[in-house]
């Protein structure tokens, strides 16, 4: 018994610790420039971001995690884009059909598209992703998995100067 019990506890810590350490906040970096080539057909360079406070959600239209974040990611940005908050919406390993049906299902109306650049810096092995990036470019807070309005909040705070 005491053997399952060990074997339990060694799994969860298996499990739990990555989670947790990607979850943390990382020592304050620059955001890495990158190009955002928006569904709209606007493209963006990380240079125009200077002096405005982004949101960047990295995600993946089949990534269950995403779909269910998308209400609390677009109340976010409804709530703060008057405060001059730039959000992003970065779709990895999707292609533009799915992107657009996610979209139109999920009632999301900030810029979302692909970039290139991003993946280096931020990788596609886990979705979702919310990088917090202040004014001066670098990223303050970033996220890994699922997130709620309550930690959007608070992560925006943190790049409001």
């Amino acid at each position: 018994m005491k053997l399952k019990t060990l074997v339990t506890i060694f799994l969860l810590v298996l499990v739990l610790v990555p989670v947790a350490a990607m979850a943390a906040d990382p020592t304050p970096e620059p955001l890495k420039d990158f190009t955002f080539e928006g569904l709209d057909g606007t493209t963006l360079d990380t240079s125009t971001l200077r002096g405005k406070p982004v949101v960047i959600v990295i995600a993946a239209t089949w990534c269950p995690p995403c779909k269910r974040e998308a209400d609390d990611v677009e109340k976010a940005y409804l709530e703060y884009k008057g405060k001059g908050v730039v959000f992003l919406g970065v779709f990895a390993l999707s292609s533009e059909s799915s992107i657009k049906k996610f979209v139109k299902k999920h009632g999301v109306t900030f810029p979302v598209g692909k970039a290139d650049g991003l993946r280096e810096q931020f990788g596609w092995k886990s979705f979702p992703k919310t990088a917090f990036v202040d004014s001066d470019g670098v990223i303050q807070v970033l996220h890994g998995g699922e997130i709620n309005y309550k930690q959007m909040a608070e992560g925006i705070e943190k790049i409001l100067h």
